[in-house]
């Protein structure tokens, strides 16, 4: 179960690019807010309703490794064409978060460039602010594991899940750090408050770090 939950993690990365499209957000405390509880809402009702769904039709040693689960429960219930339809919609959320990588990357590499952290070739940008070079980059990193995943798929697909698992760990167990660090040095009004803080944050970094440590045991 706790090597299972290294994928979860991998799933469920993403949602911690809200803090980096801070910068481009218009009317960034009225419209944040929205994004993270419908954040939220979207979760339970594509994530934890439809796991819901399948344990409840299909017997959890029955479940394919073959294909994907929703498109196994659409072809048990002999909806003609139901099946194609969810590989579709798979591959349309594969491309979305592919889109999200390049440009939660090449954002990251433009600002570590700024800092002096990273190669002054990433400052950069066109005319309306797009950061060329990092797009490319990612691009290319993109393409680089498409190429090594046609060529070794069983070793490679475990890799790309493995490794992102592990960084939106890290990531999240830092970002959950960094509030309970900076929290009381903010004097300014935020548009959103993380309710009963500290206990859910200290919760959160406490569950994090049990799927960390457990996947070794």
């Amino acid at each position: 179960m706790l090597s299972a939950l290294l994928v979860v993690m991998f799933s469920y990365g993403g949602a911690e690019l809200i803090g980096v499209a801070v910068t481009e957000t218009k009317d960034s405390q009225r419209v944040i807010p929205k994004i993270i509880k419908g954040t939220v809402w979207r979760v339970i009702l594509f994530y934890v309703l439809p796991i819901l769904i399948i344990c409840g039709v299909i017997p959890w040693n029955q479940v394919s490794t073959e294909v994907s689960p929703f498109v196994q429960v659409f072809s048990l219930s002999g909806l003609p064409g139901a099946a194609d339809i969810m590989n579709f919609v798979l591959l349309t959320a594969v491309l979305s978060a592919a889109n999200s990588g390049i440009y939660a990357t090449s954002r990251t590499l433009f600002t570590l460039s700024q800092n002096g952290e990273a190669p002054k070739a990433f400052l950069k940008t066109t005319k309306k602010g797009i950061p060329l070079n990092g797009i490319f980059l990612t691009t290319l990193c993109i393409l680089a594991g498409v190429f090594l995943s046609y060529l070794y798929p069983d070793l490679i697909l475990s890799y790309l899940m493995a490794i992102p698992g592990f960084t939106v760990l890290l990531l999240w167990i830092s970002i959950c750090s960094a509030q309970l660090k900076l929290h009381n040095q903010y004097t300014g009004k935020t548009g959103f408050r993380v309710k009963w803080f500290p206990y859910t944050t200290i919760l959160a970094i406490m569950a994090l770090s049990i799927i960390f440590f457990g996947i070794y045991i």
